[in-house]
């Protein structure tokens, strides 16, 4: 689960490879307050995320998955 803080709308959360490929792509609808992540599909590595809300603000980082 992704916490998503108040006030922020048109969030989407963007899922990648070590390669740079996108693997996922979740959008939060207007209000939401979380998104539900599923990763029990992706084998155990390192991925990189993007969080963006439709003002053009984001904020990136790096998930391990075991």
């Amino acid at each position: 689960v992704i916490s998503i803080p108040a006030g922020l709308d048109g969030i989407r959360f963007r899922l990648f490879d070590s390669q740079g490929r996108e693997l996922r792509t979740l959008t939060a609808s207007k209000g939401a307050t979380q998104l539900e992540f599923n990763r029990q599909q992706l084998p155990s590595g390192m991925y990189f995320y993007r969080i963006e809300d439709e003002s053009g603000r984001f904020q990136s980082g790096k998930l391990m998955i075991n």
